[in-house]
């Protein structure tokens, strides 16, 4: 997982919470920003007084999502701070006291007389610095508060923060948030009380969630391998799904541009010739659902200026070949003159020379299309990393996706390189 997080960050900029402790990716202050309340962004820099801190928490005037926002900013404020004032266990125990006065007899978090309210902002104060959150008890106290936005909002972040820092990326799991916990969430955010500004769905559960689903290449995170006929099955549904997006030109989340919506057309075009050419070749059921999931779900990213690939790539075996036989330090030319020399076995398995030619021709369309309106960022970076091979790699992505899947064709066992299959 840390090394997907690390190689995307080259590629595109991720939340807060990408190397943050639970507390401090919760994101509630950052909502108050947008809304133009900077209270909270202040504290995370500048840290805030005992007493202060205290006085906030047990106040009635103050909304349940701006007393998280403050733990959530104090939890910056200690994170990331060089040299910050005294230390967090100082405002738990400041917390406490107040409890241990008034429930003297029961100090105890079971203790039913406890506000929930009360009993949310404990449990937050116990999961300072871990990256493993309260999930059931978080879940439990979003029961308790059916209508606050807030306890929802951390119920959901909790779960999917955990799924995401903890590699419980399993199909099972993933269903479970999503049908369990998330549906539930968008389906009633009208009517939540707003204890939180909206702008938290956005900042925090829609900014968290396309990480925490994507399952880096994890088969049985998004699929169910229980056996062959459902491992084809939720692979084609997923695939005619990101087709479906990428038709409607719907983004991955809020956090990524529109850019590539003005290729979709041409993009769609690359797909269905591939899914053709993959329908045509001799490989198994599977191996075939394996390959168009593989080279859709990559478009679709890769549009996004979002690569996933690369550092799968880089092992590859087909890059190896490359490696083994090339006569110069370009790898294009040498993919080029691999396909070259593949035509022959190529149209053995079905895939003839005009083929061949129309998928070229797909590429190079889509890939004209898209550079048009993303040459504010540029194309998407190429395979490019530090190490004795650093200039021997593609500079572009779509043409290491073109090729590869050529390599496929011919050696579709090998598809399973870009899965982890366990």
């Amino acid at each position: 997982m840390k090394k997907l997080i690390l190689i995307a960050s080259l590629f595109f900029s991720i939340s807060s919470f990408a190397d943050s402790s639970f507390l401090a990716g919760l994101n509630f202050y950052t909502a108050y920003e947008k809304i133009g309340n900077n209270k909270y962004t202040t504290i995370s820099n500048k840290g805030i007084t005992v007493k202060d801190f205290t006085n906030t928490l047990y106040s009635n005037d103050v909304a349940l999502g701006e007393k998280v926002a403050l733990i959530n900013a104090l939890s910056t404020y200690y994170e990331f701070t060089e040299k910050p004032t005294g230390n967090f266990k100082m405002y738990q125990e400041a917390f406490y006291t107040p409890l241990k006065n008034k429930y003297a007899d029961n100090f105890s978090f079971e203790n039913e007389t406890i506000a929930p309210e009360i009993r949310l902002l404990w449990v937050l104060m116990t999961d300072y610095d871990t990256s493993n959150p309260k999930v059931k008890t978080y879940q439990w106290l979003a029961q308790k508060m059916p209508h606050s936005l807030t306890a929802q909002t951390v119920s959901v972040m909790a779960y999917s923060y955990d799924i995401l820092y903890n590699d419980l990326n399993d199909f099972h799991t993933i269903q479970d948030l999503k049908n369990n916990y998330v549906a539930a969430y968008f389906k009633n955010i009208n009517n939540f009380t707003l204890d939180a500004p909206i702008e938290i769905k956005a900042l925090a559960v829609e900014d968290i969630l396309p990480y925490t689903l994507d399952c880096e290449n994890r088969l049985k995170c998004f699929v169910d391998t229980s056996s062959e006929a459902t491992t084809i099955e939720g692979l084609n549904k997923l695939s005619d799904s990101i087709k479906n997006n990428i038709k409607i030109g719907k983004v991955i989340s809020e956090w990524y541009n529109d850019n590539w919506i003005d290729s979709k057309e041409a993009a769609l075009a690359w797909i269905e010739k591939q899914e053709n050419c993959i329908d045509k070749i001799k490989a198994s059921p599977i191996q075939k659902s394996e390959m168009r999931y593989f080279f859709i779900s990559k478009i679709y990213k890769l549009m996004h200026n979002n690569d996933d690939f690369t550092y799968r790539m880089m092992d590859n075996s087909f890059v190896k070949i490359l490696k083994g036989s090339k006569d110069s330090d370009d790898i294009l030319n040498d993919a080029t003159s691999y396909l070259d020399s593949a035509s022959l076995d190529l149209e053995k398995i079905g895939i003839s020379k005009r083929d061949v030619e129309e998928l070229n021709s797909s590429k190079n369309n889509f890939q004209t299309e898209f550079e048009i309106p993303a040459n504010e960022s540029g194309a998407v970076a190429g395979l490019a990393f530090g190490g004795d091979d650093a200039n021997y790699t593609f500079k572009n992505n779509f043409d290491a996706l073109h090729h590869l899947l050529f390599y496929y064709y011919l050696h579709p066992e090998k598809i399973t390189e870009m899965y982890d299959l366990e």
